[in-house]
Order: C-alpha cells, then sequence, then structure tokens
C-alpha cells in the first residue's frame, strides 16, 4: 500500500518580518563544510571574527599595499611635475611630452585586467613580489636611459606591471590571497 506524503511548500519569507533570534546569531559547534569553500562563520553581535593571521601581521600587509597604492599615484603626478625639466634635458620637443604621461598611463590601463587573472591563476603574493622587483628595476634603469625614445618605453615597462599593485590593493578579498 503506498502511503501518499505531503511536502511543505516552501514559502516566501521576503514578507514576513525575521523572527527576533535570528538578530544575534550564534556560532554552530562545529564548522559546517557544505564542500563549496565557505564555512559557517556566524557569530554574536558582541563577538568578532579571529583573524587569519595576527594583527601585526595584518598591519604590515595593509601598510604595504597602501604604501604600493601610493607609489602607483607618486609614480604617475611627479612625472607630470618634472615634466618640463625631462623635456630639456633629453632634448623632446613640447609637443611630445605628453607621451612620456600617456605611455606609463596605457600601459597600466591596458594590462589591469590581465595582471588580475595572472594573480588568480599563480597567486597574488608571487605577482606582487615579482612586480615590486619589476617596478624597481625599471624605475632604476629609468634614470640613466639617453634618449625620448628609451624613456617613453621604460616608462611603459613600468606601468604595465604597476597595474598589479591596483588590482591587488583593491578589496578585501585580495587581503585575503595574499596569505600564500
Amino acid at each position: 500500500m503506498a502511503e501518499s506524503q505531503t511536502k511543505a511548500v516552501p514559502t516566501s519569507d521576503a514578507h514576513q518580518p525575521p523572527p527576533e533570534h535570528e538578530a544575534t546569531l550564534e556560532r554552530s559547534g562545529a564548522n559546517h563544510n557544505d564542500g563549496d569553500g565557505d564555512e559557517d562563520m556566524s557569530y554574536k553581535d558582541d563577538e568578532q571574527p579571529p583573524l587569519p593571521f595576527s594583527k601585526a601581521r595584518c598591519i604590515a600587509l595593509v601598510a604595504t599595499l597602501t604604501g604600493a597604492s601610493f607609489l602607483n599615484t607618486l609614480s604617475l603626478q611627479s612625472v607630470v611635475i618634472i615634466l618640463p625639466t625631462i623635456g630639456d634635458e633629453l632634448s623632446i620637443p613640447e609637443s611630445r611630452l605628453q607621451w612620456i604621461v600617456s605611455s606609463y598611463s596605457l600601459a597600466f590601463g591596458c594590462f589591469l585586467l590581465l595582471w588580475g587573472r595572472i594573480g588568480d591563476i599563480y597567486g597574488k603574493r608571487l605577482i606582487f613580489i615579482g612586480g615590486s622587483i619589476w617596478v624597481a628595476a625599471v624605475t632604476a634603469a629609468n634614470a640613466f636611459v639617453p634618449n625620448e625614445i628609451a624613456f617613453d618605453l621604460f616608462r611603459g615597462l613600468h606601468g604595465l606591471v604597476s597595474g598589479r599593485y591596483q588590482m591587488l590593493c583593491q578589496g578585501e578579498h585580495h587581503l585575503q590571497g595574499l596569505r600564500g
């Protein structure tokens, strides 16, 4: 004899106010892991989640990423300020001085998304460290270039990798990826 079973159809709770006990969620006894990589991390209102690593390391990480973001702005704006001096020293006509600024910005913008994807594939920490070494080398070499074409080229190479700073310095989910 087949027994008929009735299932309760879930109703949308969009029109129902949430129960009062949901305002303060308690952390479940064991971490719930349903296979999607997210653990059940519900806390009471007065309880804060644990830091992924020590407080000093978090401060160092924020300071590093903030400094990197500041260097992006500094790299672009400092060249704008000394543009007349660069033009005089390298005998660049005024009509072509804009390329010094534009080569950096153009390369930066074109490779920003690519660096984001490369960081997702190979790890943000590796990209950040390798890019920092690259930027230091290109910036140091830029001081010794003898002509306009080389200066524009090295500014473009600088902008090419500077996009990875911006990619890493945006958002909390990037901070979690830097743990390695």
